[in-house]
């Protein structure tokens, strides 16, 4: 496991999170939460921020004023510490939406008696209730293909790690892609001449240091990915927290009211009653002017000359944002209005903020631990028994890896912890240097192959003068 990031891995304290912009239901649902597990409120409003994208994306698409039609999806991502109330605020916000979504499911055949006497009294026909959400999108199951590329659903995602959103044993730049391409509102047309709409919005909450190594990969970055990630970087709250003495661990009345109308929002149907919502005149208008005003910053020299490639999705998330807030404030929401971009740009301008913090901070350096477990999670998700040489570790490896000596180096230590296994005895032997002009290749070991008991492994090696005995009892360490 890497190791815990210390507070220089953090970013320094940002421009405090625009809470109000949120609107009433959304705000007041995050700080609820905040004051009970004395949590970071930006990390709270995140979680918050993708429930309602969640449940906006099934019912309203976006006309942006210069006519290009859009989901309201959201990718968002949080930089938090160890310690800092990541796991409070999950068992309060996510675990409890688990449990309230098997309980819409268990209360089907209740709404469906309501739907029966409502048509009944009303005369007017409906589409079925429905009985299942499907709220979650869990990815981690290691496949043999992009796991988006086939993607149909309309979901959320909450990730733990990267590893969480993209395999690492993949070339992760064709799953990025994919996300890319959801993001941006494709569409899958079936045989029968069916029409489907994936969406997701997704929010990836993991330490600022493994964050940190996600936003500064290159391949990621010539992706596109990272330019739609909403990256907040919660400021530390330890020494400052105050707790109070309480009965129960119960949701806030606040969250609870915010399930009622997410509820009330997955009782309509998408296929029924889905619409796409314009920009009044005005807020038109004042879209156009933010959009100049990025630009400009874009310029070379300029103030977001070094995050262009975030920045040029940043007039697009405010956009989105705002159509989210707007639609969670009114359901019925039509058109957006200033007062609602007003908000949507706050929001863009405090992660414009964050993303000039990390730029201007000095790029991680993975130690030998922190490579070692990097590699090994990478070789963890080849498939068993695949032959690996020296230049497709160099090509298709971890991209902090991928030089030839350190890649050398990394898979000779699996070769000695039992991972991987040479392909010809001429090639074995876990001491050596490197040696150019020769062929070096590893076969992956399947599991049963790669359970090595540490006595085996230090006679071998020892007897076969490869390693010290010292050496030996310190890699079994």
């Amino acid at each position: 496991m890497a190791p815990i990031p210390t507070p220089t891995d953090a970013p320094a304290a940002s421009s405090a999170f625009p809470i109000a912009a949120l609107g009433p239901l959304l705000s007041s649902s995050a700080a609820a939460v905040a004051a009970q597990t004395q949590a970071p409120v930006d990390l709270a409003a995140q979680h918050i921020l993708t429930l309602a994208a969640m449940a906006a994306q099934r019912l309203i698409g976006l006309r942006l004023p210069t006519g290009a039609q859009r989901p309201v999806s959201c990718f968002f991502a949080s930089l938090v510490g160890t310690g800092e109330g990541r796991g409070a605020v999950e068992k309060t916000i996510v675990d409890t939406v688990r449990l309230w979504e098997r309980g819409f499911e268990d209360a089907f055949p209740m709404r469906v008696v309501a739907h029966i006497d409502e048509g009944v009294d009303t005369g007017v026909a409906r589409p079925a209730p429905l009985q299942y959400l499907n709220l979650f999108y869990n990815p981690r199951e290691p496949q043999a293909e992009d796991r988006y590329r086939s993607y149909v659903r309309q979901a959320g995602l909450f990730a733990r790690h990267p590893h969480d959103l993209l395999q690492p044993g993949r070339p992760r730049r064709e799953e990025a892609m994919s996300l890319c391409a959801i993001w941006n509102g494709k569409v899958l047309q079936r045989a029968a001449g069916l029409m489907l709409f994936p969406r997701l919005s997704l929010h990836l909450v993991t330490a600022p240091r493994t964050a940190r190594v996600l936003l500064d990969d290159p391949e990621l970055a010539e992706s596109g990915v990272l330019g739609r990630l909403l990256v907040a970087a919660p400021a530390s709250r330890i020494g400052a927290r105050i707790y109070t003495l309480a009965d129960s661990d119960e949701p806030p009345p606040a969250f609870t009211a915010l399930l009622g109308a997410l509820g009330a929002l997955y009782e309509r149907h998408s296929s029924a009653e889905f619409r796409v919502v314009l920009f009044s005149k005005p807020a038109a208008e004042m879209w156009l002017a933010y959009v100049r005003e990025v630009e400009a910053a874009m310029a070379p020299g300029a103030a977001f000359a070094s995050i262009r490639a975030f920045a040029g999705y940043v007039p697009e998330h405010a956009a989105r944002l705002a159509a989210v807030i707007a639609f969670m404030q009114d359901c019925a929401l039509e058109e957006i209005g200033e007062a609602h971009l007003a908000a949507g740009i706050a929001l863009a301008r405090y992660y414009t903020d964050v993303r000039l913090i990390l730029r201007s901070l000095a790029p991680v350096t993975l130690g030998e631990a922190e490579k070692e477990e990097l590699f090994k999670d990478w070789l963890g998700q080849r498939p068993k028994g695949e032959r690996l040489r020296l230049r497709d570790v160099c090509r298709i490896g971890p991209p902090q890896l991928r030089d030839a000596d350190t890649a050398y180096k990394l898979m000779r230590r699996m070769e000695r912890l039992g991972i991987v296994q040479p392909t010809s005895a001429e090639l074995a032997g876990a001491a050596r240097p490197r040696r150019p002009n020769v062929r070096y290749a590893w076969k992956v070991q399947s599991d049963d192959q790669a359970e090595v008991s540490p006595g085996e492994v230090s006679s071998r090696e020892v007897s076969s003068g490869e390693v010290s005995p010292r050496e030996v009892s310190q890699s079994v360490a």
